[in-house]
């Protein structure tokens, strides 16, 4: 590959890494977790979830506090909102990603055009 296709490549790749920064740079608030909806059983022993019909769902949120695991029920009013936190923080988790893979390519396109100048 000849150096002006290689600045060709990176020219592409830096505008494809503005557009996912600016993408993320509009991410709102975001919870590092995972939600999900339990049934649950009760105490009561005449009650219908004894037999099978259990209650529920609840929004469960799992996520990690202080270094430790923990889960934590969500008020049904609340599970939209947060899962809608949750999927941004998904979408900027592979945001992240993407630019890392830009990144490491450019970088190979650089040494590229390092040896491709130093040998000349």
């Amino acid at each position: 590959m000849d150096i002006s296709k290689l600045r060709q490549e990176i020219y592409l790749l830096r505008q494809e890494r503005k557009k996912i920064e600016t993408h993320l740079l509009r991410i709102g608030k975001m919870t590092a977790g995972s939600l999900t909806y339990v049934y649950n059983v009760c105490g009561n022993p005449n009650c219908k979830c004894k037999k099978g019909q259990r209650h529920g769902p609840y929004p469960l949120l799992s996520l990690k506090i202080d270094g430790k695991k923990t889960t934590l029920f969500i008020k049904k009013a609340e599970a939209e909102k947060i899962e809608k936190q949750v999927n941004e923080y998904k979408q900027f988790q592979k945001g992240l990603t993407k630019i890392s893979r830009i990144n490491q390519q450019a970088k190979e396109y650089f040494h590229k055009i390092r040896h491709i100048q130093t040998n000349k």
